[in-house]
């Protein structure tokens, strides 16, 4: 319990359970929605393989360009960063990469460019050919992209 008799936390019920949501949590949910702010997904995998440290120096770098692109907070910025998967491509083994990145609000007329800048930004850190990295953008409906026990659909 709190000093001034109020619990530390709002209880919030969806169906049968029931969540436990710091106040300040719940504020910066709804203002994310208001906003309409949603955590992008940029997901890569490569058959490379850097080093542990440059691979998370490279996860750090895609974070900041998947923000600076999708022009977002990367406060909500999602990087899954796989590297020596087993990638084959075009029948080699040869360097090799497929992103996937996902978000709500995704400027679809705009994935020309974001194919650009994402393929010569992979291509320049991975020494990967721009002509062997595949790219898939998906707009994701806000009712199909949750984040702290709710969805992004208005309510």
């Amino acid at each position: 319990m709190a000093t001034n008799g109020n619990p530390p936390f709002n209880e919030k019920r969806f169906g049968l359970w029931a969540f436990q949501i710091e106040p300040r949590t719940l504020k910066c949910f709804k203002s994310i929605l208001q906003a309409g702010i949603a955590m992008p997904l940029f997901e890569v995998r490569t058959n490379q393989k850097p080093s542990k440290e440059e691979t998370a120096v490279i996860a750090s770098e895609l974070s900041r360009v998947c923000s600076s692109l999708l022009r977002k907070s990367e406060d909500f910025v999602m990087v899954n960063f796989q590297v020596d998967q087993t990638l084959l491509f075009a029948g080699t083994v040869e360097p090799a990469a497929f992103g996937e990145l996902r978000s709500i609000n995704l400027p679809i007329d705009e994935t020309n460019a974001l194919a650009a800048r994402i393929c010569s930004f992979l291509s320049e850190r991975l020494d990967i050919a721009e002509n062997r990295i595949y790219l898939s953008f998906t707009d994701i409906e806000r009712q199909n992209w949750g984040w702290n026990g709710k969805t992004f659909q208005a309510t």
